[in-house]
């Protein structure tokens, strides 16, 4: 179910990656007032989702800052569809 998925936290996190541009995850989560290991696991779906992905940060190592490669995500859901399938 979408509304699992993209929840106002998550949506949340988008936003504070594209107005903040946190050079990890670690500033994500302070940046947002969230534990980092729920950051990190909402992260990671929003990563598999494509609405994430990371890249390497010049002279911090290992560490991968967080980009959103979008401005906006535009989600048309066919509910007549949806309706016809229920019934089939």
């Amino acid at each position: 179910d979408l509304r699992k998925l993209l929840t106002a936290r998550r949506l949340d996190l988008l936003v504070v990656i594209l107005r903040h541009a946190p050079n990890s995850v670690t500033e994500l989560g302070r940046l947002a007032g969230r534990n980092l290991k729920n950051v990190s696991e909402d992260l990671a779906l929003l990563h598999q989702l494509g609405l994430v992905e990371f890249i390497a940060v010049e002279g911090h190592g290992d560490e991968r800052a967080p980009m959103v490669p979008y401005d906006e995500i535009d989600l048309t859901i066919d509910l007549q569809a949806l309706a016809e399938q229920e019934v089939a």
